[in-house]
């Protein structure tokens, strides 16, 4: 799933190992230009330049000028770009007031979340929902409840599951992806009911929330404390224990073959320092697979790495397969060694060196999976997950948007949706044989 005014944070592009191509690297990485020094509650926001103005006028429902979509079962060749409808709200003209828009995917439709909040003290003003079910024809959802918190909040992420869907937010700045601090609940996108995080979990933020065809599971921090909790239908979670042996939990997912954790685990002896003589800890990469949230089993994955310093990631291609990503740090490697594998059921991995998030962001709408990138430019480019478990790149035939970061585009039913911003139309990219 995925995520635009005249005065919003800019957002960082992130350049490919081998081809110089911008994309947005999952997870890991800060994906906006950093605008405000840190410590500051001052959000700075430089602003744009105009856009200009359209003349294209959105096609009615009953005139509807989307070419045929290839069948979500079949892989397309290319892709075709048709213009639709404002995606957002209307984009300010107050220079003291910042829009941030975040485009995102789910299985029946799209889905707009428009934050608008003052620069000078990120207070929130606003958090305003629309909704597509073609990605051109757009209309107003209502609102988030904010209770009495004026913090500035971006919706960033919604996750699907059998109940429906659930949106985390997460504080503006210089990154994407941090640790959600806020989320609510949705049956059909356009009711909202807000949870609370520390009355439900007893956390003061999320730093990975999932959720697929086996349920939600949400990985929930208080200081240095970690939990793991799941739910079948989002308003009822229950904690699970998280396996021991050294392990620190980093992230989630959850898909048809049940929940994942993927972290890191102590490897020991820890090496001593040849400097400070002090002990240098060494971690590998590891992952536990379970059916219902416990017990959890051990996942073999070949080849794993370990480090100074390390990450271990693990997404939801599709509901069907799952994609795990290692980043270690060794002596032989100071800026760090990437490994990635893919599973269909959890617990057997296989090395896939093909499939890497510097290839751009991921999305998926359960079935169909995409990664999203761009050039220098701004032009998009986005690879198709094929059958055998490669990315192919889609090869547009018309002239299409340009985008500045991750969250102007999303996955959903009718095809690629992307969007630079309040104010300005969205684009539909349908693919096509």
């Amino acid at each position: 799933m995925s995520r635009l005014s005249t005065h919003r944070t800019s957002r960082r592009p992130i350049t490919h190992r081998a081809t110089g191509l911008t994309v947005a690297a999952l997870l890991v990485t800060a994906l906006f230009a950093c605008t405000a020094a840190p410590g500051s509650p001052s959000l700075e926001v430089p602003p744009r330049p105009p856009k200009t103005a359209s003349t294209t006028v959105a096609p009615s429902p009953s005139q509807s000028t989307t070419p045929a979509a290839v069948p979500a079962s079949a892989e397309p060749a290319g892709l075709r770009w048709v213009e639709g409808a404002m995606a957002g709200v209307a984009a300010t003209t107050d220079p003291a007031i910042a829009q941030e828009l975040f485009v995102l995917g789910w299985s029946r439709g799209y889905l707009g979340f428009t934050s608008t909040f003052t620069k000078a003290a990120a207070a929130m003003r606003s958090l305003l929902v629309t909704s597509s079910s073609d990605g051109l024809h757009w209309q107003g959802a209502g609102r988030l409840d904010l209770g009495g918190d004026d913090a500035g909040v971006i919706v960033t992420q919604v996750v699907e599951g059998p109940a429906g869907l659930l949106a985390t937010g997460e504080p503006p700045g210089c990154s994407i992806h941090k640790a959600a601090v806020r989320m609510w609940r949705s049956a059909d996108g356009t009711t909202w009911t807000p949870i609370d995080l520390e009355g439900v979990f007893g956390a003061d933020s999320l730093p990975s929330v999932s959720g697929g065809s086996a349920g939600y599971i949400v990985l929930a921090a208080s200081g240095s404390e970690r939990a793991v909790w799941t739910s079948s239908d989002g308003a009822s979670w229950r904690k699970r224990a998280v396996p021991l042996g050294g392990f620190n939990p980093q992230s989630v997912a959850s898909f048809g073959g049940g929940f994942l954790l993927a972290g890191t685990t102590d490897v020991a002896p820890p090496d001593c320092g040849g400097t400070t003589g002090d002990a240098v800890a060494h971690r590998k990469g590891s992952a536990w697979s379970s059916l219902a949230g416990s017990p959890w089993a051990s996942a073999d994955l070949p080849n794993v790495l370990d480090g100074t310093e390390t990450t271990m990631s693990v997404n939801r291609l599709n509901d069907e397969t799952v994609l795990a990503e290692e980043v270690a740090t060794t002596k032989a490697a100071p800026n760090g060694v990437v490994r990635d594998w893919t599973s269909s059921d959890g617990l057997t991995w296989r090395q896939n060196d093909a499939l890497t998030r510097s290839l751009g962001y991921l999305l998926t709408d359960g079935t169909r999976t995409v990664f999203v990138g761009s050039t220098d430019q701004g032009g998009l480019v986005i690879r198709v997950l094929t059958h055998d478990l490669r990315a192919a790149i889609l090869v547009a035939d018309t002239a299409g948007p340009t985008i500045r970061g991750v969250g102007e585009a999303a996955l959903g039913p009718a095809g690629i949706v992307a969007a630079d911003g309040p104010g300005a139309t969205s684009w539909l990219g349908v693919p096509i044989p």
